[in-house]
């Protein structure tokens, strides 16, 4: 069965950029994600946001829900463009992150797609090409935001949507364990030899 293709933008309630804030007083404040803590394979790492100040409006609209995606604007390398790498927020709190100012912060709009299945598309070789050609040539690979709203993806039914999920998590699932194996087993060979 074929689909028609929607733009990004289409799926989406909200697309704006972070804000890095201040200097917290006392160390208080709002763990700020940042571009470092965007990892590949949709990973974020929480732990290691810096702790910021925000103003009460900043906070109450420039911090995270579980189910945005952050996207990473700029890498500021030419030789190493992380422009355009993409992860799902899940399993932290409503509004206790807020993401830095070189973040792109994507809400979609849920009764129509799914962020799991997004986050899939956005993580996919086509995508990833599209953010390359898109930064080629720049000594500062900045994502041009209006461009990349306008990607194509499949305007699948969310059944369907949620159908591939499952089946992607799997996959993925077992592709981790059989690393998390392979690893292992290549530890334990080196026992083996040193012994």
């Amino acid at each position: 069965m074929k689909y028609e293709a929607v733009h990004l933008e289409d799926v989406l309630t909200l697309c704006d950029s972070g804000e890095w804030g201040d200097d917290p007083v006392n160390g208080e404040g709002t763990p700020v994600l940042r571009v470092s803590d965007v990892k590949g394979s949709n990973q974020i790492s929480f732990a290691t946001a810096p702790i910021r100040s925000l103003s009460p409006q900043k906070r109450a609209s420039k911090t995270l829900k579980n189910g945005d995606i952050v996207v990473v604007k700029s890498s500021g390398s030419a030789t190493n463009v992380v422009s355009g790498r993409a992860s799902l927020v899940s399993g932290v709190e409503n509004n206790q992150f807020g993401f830095a100012n070189f973040l792109l912060r994507l809400r979609v709009d849920e009764r129509r797609y799914n962020p799991r299945f997004l986050i899939h598309i956005l993580g996919s070789q086509q995508v990833r090409d599209f953010v390359l050609s898109m930064v080629s040539g720049s000594t500062y690979p900045n994502l041009r935001v209006p461009e990349y709203k306008r990607i194509l993806i499949p305007d699948l039914p969310l059944a369907e949507q949620q159908r591939i999920v499952g089946i992607l998590d799997e996959a993925f699932e077992s592709i981790a364990t059989a690393k998390a194996n392979a690893e292992k087993n290549l530890q334990n060979a080196r026992a083996l030899f040193e012994s």
